[in-house]
């Protein structure tokens, strides 16, 4: 055998090893590939699983507390949502807060309130939580430690078409931010934070917080926020720096009113913010 042939069928010979070689990588990849879009779908419905099982919510004995006049106790009755006692049931709490985490996963998509917290966090003053929290606050806050959501969630306004897709949510099969979900939400949510005593669709000034001052007052279809945050006191009970808490009250004004006008021009609809 020549050279020349020697050569050629050691070129053959590595060409074909470099082919086995590539195959058995692009097929072990591919494989590779499809785990990780396994993983990655067992991670999310897990996550899911593991975000509604944990999902905070108040206690019956809370719910009590703060159940507001506009509340539509004929209307839950007839959904199974409260019981004899016309007290708000543990399904209803359940529901009502995964709504409130559809509803917050939909606004983060159009307009993150965690924009604004971070003004405040990012600014030179120190914020601290508020450690006598409003139950608004304690149930409303999702991932942010100062805004929270200060309407009340009418979900007994629901058909019973969208009260199984919140079912369905909280026994993980359907996700928070599905397509479904979405448009629900994007659909309903007008009708679930109005205030309406008498189901006339009309539109006047409700009070919310009535004692603290003279009340504070929104549209009975406004997105209401709250913001919250405590004074900084040194050991005997006086302010730590007047001034700082005088910039802070500034800060967070000027952040109040930029609520009001970009959330609203998200939403379509009036956004009013208290603090």
């Amino acid at each position: 055998m020549n050279t020349k042939k020697v050569i050629e069928l050691c070129f053959v010979g590595i060409v074909a090893m470099l082919l086995f070689i590539n195959t058995s990588c692009a097929e072990e990849n591919y494989q590779g590939i499809e785990r990780i879009g396994m993983d990655m779908g067992e991670e999310s419905i897990n996550n899911q699983m593991n975000l509604t099982a944990g999902i905070d919510y108040p206690t019956i004995e809370e719910a009590r507390a703060y159940t507001p006049d506009s509340f539509h106790y004929e209307t839950a009755r007839s959904k199974d949502l409260i019981d004899d006692s016309n007290i708000l049931t543990d399904k209803y709490l359940r529901l009502q807060a995964v709504y409130k985490l559809c509803f917050n996963s939909w606004l983060d998509a159009i307009v993150s309130p965690v924009q604004y917290e971070l003004e405040m966090t990012g600014s030179e003053y120190t914020f601290s939580p508020k450690e006598n929290q409003s139950i608004y606050k304690k149930y409303g806050c999702a991932d942010r430690q100062f805004i929270f959501l200060r309407n009340n969630f009418h979900i007994e306004k629901l058909d019973e078409t969208d009260i199984s897709l919140l079912q369905n949510v909280l026994d993980g099969m359907e996700m928070v931010s599905s397509d479904v979900m979405t448009e629900m939400i994007g659909r309903t949510f007008v009708k679930v934070i109005t205030v309406d005593y008498d189901e006339s669709g009309a539109e006047y000034d409700v009070v919310y917080d009535p004692g603290v001052f003279s009340g504070n007052k929104a549209s009975n279809k406004a997105l209401v926020f709250g913001i919250q945050y405590d004074w900084e006191f040194d050991e005997k009970g006086n302010l730590l720096d007047g001034n700082a808490e005088d910039a802070k009250e500034e800060l967070v004004i000027s952040i109040k009113k930029k609520m009001e006008i970009e959330i609203s021009e998200k939403v379509g609809i009036q956004v009013v913010v208290f603090f």
